[in-house]
């Protein structure tokens, strides 16, 4: 079946955890990713939640590159309004509660081939489209907030010049060049 991944990711969480401290560290992330959560507008499924990311996904209809841009930006509006909301809460001088301004947020969006399988009483995403879509987490777009869409993707949509997409093209292992439209949010 084909279905639409949509993956909001924390951009600088390995060097969060890696130099702070476990415990304000795991608060504030919990914080920032219930706030994404809540901002899910557009009502798609949860596969998991990957320690900064969270996969949300659809089968059947596509959903609009401008309403994932919509989407993202209210994201990322929320995404800062908690990050703010922390910082004027926490009273803290550790190194977790110093460095939450460094968090930001990207997207990516892909549709591809996936399938849902049960394993005990859990669900999960199963396909190259989600490798491909985690690969697309590590890449070199000048940017740290941005909303990132696969060639696969938007081949359903004609207009995808009035998103002011740059494009990127990100070299893979096993799966080739992967070709990517991004904009800057």
């Amino acid at each position: 079946m084909t279905a639409t991944l949509y993956i909001p990711d924390i951009s600088g969480f390995s060097k969060f955890v890696n130099e702070t401290e476990i415990t304000h560290g795991q608060e504030i992330i919990a914080a920032l990713l219930e706030s994404i959560i809540e901002t899910n507008t557009l009502k798609m499924d949860i596969s998991e939640i990957e320690g900064d990311a969270i996969i949300f996904y659809q089968f059947g209809e596509t959903i609009e590159p401008r309403q994932f841009y919509n989407e993202s930006k209210k994201i990322l509006e929320q995404f800062h309004k908690k990050i703010e909301q922390l910082n004027n809460k926490i009273e803290c001088e550790c190194g977790a509660c110093k460095a939450i301004s460094n968090l930001t947020l990207k997207f990516i969006v892909h549709a591809d081939e996936i399938n849902l399988i049960e394993i005990k009483k859990f669900n999960k995403l199963y396909g190259k489209g989600v490798i491909v879509a985690h690969l697309l987490l590590k890449n070199n777009i000048p940017s740290s907030e941005y909303l990132l869409f696969t060639k696969q993707y938007m081949q359903s949509f004609p207009h995808k010049e009035d998103l002011k997409l740059e494009t990127y093209n990100h070299s893979t292992e096993h799966f080739g060049e992967i070709e990517t439209f991004f904009a800057r949010i």
